[in-house]
Parts: structure tokens; C-alpha cells; sequence
């Protein structure tokens, strides 16, 4: 040939430089939308139904004590692990931070089922798919927590009281394994 390309080749290497071009500007704009999204102020909704879990975690249902009614302020920790709900005190197990954001160094769980979970729902759930991470308050909300001592405990937000938030707590006697 004398140095051109023919129709077929020039075609051939445009389509594939195009395509080539077309998914280096799709990862970058993926990445960015993930990074924006990532730093966004969320409100918390409940999406439709919870991730499927293959085995369980068997608990027994019986109650170390609860349910019991209680206001998360803007600045309150609970210890769930006694015989009874501590606030303020030494070990807690969930900390509320300025009435918005909600953490536990042990792990919880956003229920997202329609019915309240059991012990075994949440114990399965939080062998699976806990969090560490700082979670938004919402009104509604089911948390399944892993205690300090390695008990379910179960944590609704009722609903907003002012400043703060009453909640309704319950825990399970039974300790899961490390």
C-alpha cells in the first residue's frame, strides 16, 4: 500500500479509540459522582428489604430486659450490657452525637424489614453486614447493636421530642461468640 490506511482499518481503529475514550470519561464521571455522594449530608431511608444472608446466628429470643423507653439527647451514651439501660456512664455502647448522628464501636445494623426483627435476625445480620460507621438518626429507624459484651440489643427511634429522640431499647441475655 502507499501509506494509507483503508477504509476498513481507519474505521476499525476510530471505533475502538472512541470506545476506549467513551469509558475513561465514564469511570471518571462514576468516580466523581461516588466521591460527591460519598461527602453528601444523607437523610437515612429505608430501602426495601434486607441483603440476603446465607447461614444464621442462632440466639435465644429471652430478654436480659426491655423493651424500655428512653430519650437520646444530643449528647448522651448508653450502656445496654447491665441489667437494666445506663446512661451517661462508663463502657457505653452507643453514643448520640449533637441529636443528629448515632455510633457503636461494636457494630450495628439499619433494619430494613417490615417486621421487627427477632434476636436471630439481628445477630445473623450483624455477623454479616454491621457497620462502624456514624449513622444519621431517622425517625422510624430499627438498629440491630452488638453490645460491648457481645449481646443483641435492638434500638428503634420513635420519634423526634425537641431536641432529642425517644428511643426504645431491648436486650437479649444470650452473648454471641468472638
Amino acid at each position: 500500500m502507499n501509506g494509507r490506511h483503508s477504509a476498513t482499518g481507519s474505521l476499525w481503529t476510530s471505533t475502538a479509540a472512541l470506545n476506549v475514550a467513551l469509558a475513561v470519561l465514564f469511570s471518571a464521571f462514576a468516580g466523581l459522582a461516588a466521591f460527591l455522594l460519598g461527602r453528601m449530608d444523607v437523610e437515612w431511608v429505608a430501602p426495601p428489604g434486607n441483603p440476603p444472608v446465607r447461614s444464621p446466628v442462632n440466639v435465644d429470643d429471652a430478654l436480659r430486659w426491655g423493651p424500655t423507653e428512653f430519650r437520646l439527647d444530643q449528647m448522651t451514651s448508653v450502656n445496654l450490657d447491665g441489667d437494666a439501660l445506663a446512661r451517661d456512664v462508663e463502657g457505653a455502647d452507643v453514643f448520640a452525637w449533637g441529636g443528629a448522628e448515632l455510633s457503636n464501636s461494636h457494630g450495628v445494623y439499619v433494619w430494613q424489614g417490615r417486621q421487627r426483627p427477632t434476636a436471630t435476625d439481628c445477630a445473623t445480620y450483624l455477623s454479616t453486614h454491621a457497620t462502624r460507621e456514624y449513622l444519621r438518626i431517622g425517625e422510624g429507624m430499627t438498629l440491630c447493636v452488638r453490645t460491648s459484651e457481645s449481646r443483641v440489643a435492638l434500638l428503634t427511634i420513635k420519634k423526634r421530642e425537641g431536641d432529642a429522640w425517644l428511643a426504645e431499647a431491648q436486650v437479649w441475655k444470650q452473648q454471641l461468640p468472638n
